[in-house]
């Protein structure tokens, strides 16, 4: 942690059915030197897609949708890659990074739109005729044809469980997830959290630590903007391993939760030689010879781990904050650096696992 400028790690390892080893590592508040615990809240950034994606699935369940439905159906503009205007994109298109958007790694959204955007605002980046369109959001290759990693479609998934719901996001999830799982530290709002068990923000230049407002995201809450705890997250991630059932409380059939966590596009090459998508849900092929279930988070200053392994018997979760350093500094061994702390955390945690 020292080396890879991790201020706070708090990490734990489920097997059989609950939560058997955890440990908080550092301060995720150098004020106070307070040292976190599986109850410590931090942003868990692109884990949310996994919440996102049960959402709408629940909705799927419903009967409101077929995965193979043309989105257009649903939404309140037309959603064409206009490279390929004649070729509809699907709700399971959008779930598992195949609906030709390219917004992740060239052109970020998140450069663009950070604040109090509704989900609709969608429709002003991605329509021709939209006051905010960016060209560049779109691929050169067919709906369906590849994979590329997208927040944008994510975020559509987001806004379709609105429209689809009659209500926000988060009250959605708050009354169909959060609540009947009991996860009571959990929100896409920091505004509904106590405050003071939230992992800080840091910006780090040389040794020092300067804490800054944490980022609220709307617009990109589906994407990337939910708040939790390791506690409240494996009621969550142990309803994905028991079939869609946490506590006797029941989120999703067993059907679905197994196309949730199935290769969608198998003819697609592993993006970054390393994973493949499911719905809303990431296939890895670990450095540590596993494939593993699950999903990676990582904003300036928030990262999380979420990894279910073992024909679903065993999962670890880890989340840390690291301190943003801003990128006019010269920096690619620190990064370097960084990541293989991540990596090793990992390791050590698959070993851990093993042990018990």
């Amino acid at each position: 942690m020292f080396a890879s400028h991790i201020p706070s790690v708090s990490a734990c390892i489920i097997k059989n059915n609950t939560i058997i080893w955890s440990q908080g590592y550092g301060y995720y508040d150098f004020k106070g030197w307070k040292q976190p615990t599986i109850n410590t809240i931090y942003q868990v950034a692109s884990v949310s897609k996994t919440v996102t994606a049960t959402a709408l699935l629940q909705l799927y369940e419903q009967g409101l949708f077929d995965l193979d439905d043309d989105v257009n159906e649903y939404l309140p503009f037309s959603l064409r890659n206009p490279n390929y205007p004649d070729i509809p994109i699907t709700f399971r298109m959008l779930l598992s990074h195949h609906a030709s958007f390219h917004d992740h790694d060239e052109a970020s959204v998140s450069q663009y739109f950070v604040g109090e955007y509704p989900l609709s605002y969608v429709k002003e980046l991605l329509d021709p005729n939209g006051e905010a369109y960016h060209p560049e959001f779109w691929g050169n290759y067919s709906p369906g044809t590849g994979g590329n990693y997208s927040n944008l479609g994510l975020t559509i998934a987001g806004y379709l469980v609105e429209i689809l719901s009659g209500t926000s996001l988060e009250e959605y999830c708050q009354n169909h997830i959060f609540i009947p799982l009991e996860m009571h530290n959990t929100s896409f709002s920091m505004e509904h959290l106590p405050t003071q068990n939230i992992a800080c923000s840091y910006i780090r230049l040389g040794r020092l630590y300067l804490k800054i407002p944490t980022i609220d995201y709307t617009f990109l809450d589906p994407c990337g903007g939910l708040f939790t705890s390791l506690n409240d997250l494996s009621h969550f991630v142990l309803a994905h391993m028991n079939k869609g059932t946490y506590n006797n409380i029941h989120i999703l059939n067993e059907t679905t939760i197994e196309e949730m966590h199935t290769i969608q596009y198998p003819q697609s090459d592993p993006y970054y030689d390393i994973l493949y998508f499911g719905l809303g849900w990431l296939i890895f092929k670990e450095e540590f010879g596993k494939v593993t279930h699950g999903h990676d988070g990582d904003i300036e200053f928030s990262h999380a781990r979420m990894r279910i392994f073992d024909e679903n018997t065993t999962a670890i979760m880890y989340f840390f904050n690291k301190g943003y350093r801003p990128r006019i500094l010269p920096g690619i061994i620190p990064s370097i650096i960084e990541h293989q702390g991540d990596v090793i955390i990992r390791k050590l945690l698959y070993e851990q696992a093993d042990r018990f």
